[in-house]
């Protein structure tokens, strides 16, 4: 899930946060959905013009997620975390970009997955051969 988010941000270089959190998948309905999320911006991975200087959306992970969870939330709605109200930041505008280092985490990934996909096929190239050799010579040899 990670890298699709990863990959959406590189198609569009940056867009709204928003916008990129509605590629999250949504299974427990709370803050922990968005653990994915600040786990690439805690990664350097992506990056937020928010107004901390490391371009966090929070000190930690957690506080990320949190954050990310509030952004998504409808006006007037509102979580609780250890007995605090979270508000909805709906409102606020923050967009989220990719890094140079999550561009090279993405062409990374995708030459392994050419790697594994030239090696599969030399493989079964290989195997084909094999079987084509072997049955001619047990006819040779009968």
């Amino acid at each position: 899930m990670n890298m699709e988010l990863l990959k959406s941000l590189a198609v569009a270089g940056e867009m709204p946060a928003q916008e990129w959190l509605r590629h999250v998948p949504r299974r427990l309905g709370n803050y922990r959905d968005f653990y994915a999320a600040a786990a690439l911006l805690h990664g350097r991975l992506a990056q937020a013009n928010s107004v901390n200087d490391g371009g966090l959306f929070g000190e930690t992970t957690q506080q990320t997620a949190e954050g990310f969870c509030q952004l998504m939330l409808k006006p007037g709605d509102s979580f609780m975390v250890d007995g605090c109200a979270r508000e909805s930041w709906h409102d606020f505008e923050v967009a989220i970009f990719i890094t140079a280092e999550g561009l090279l985490r993405l062409d990374e990934l995708e030459r392994r997955r050419q790697d594994r996909e030239f090696a599969m096929r030399l493989a079964i190239g290989a195997a084909i051969i094999s079987a084509v050799a072997t049955a001619l010579l047990s006819m040779v040899f009968r």
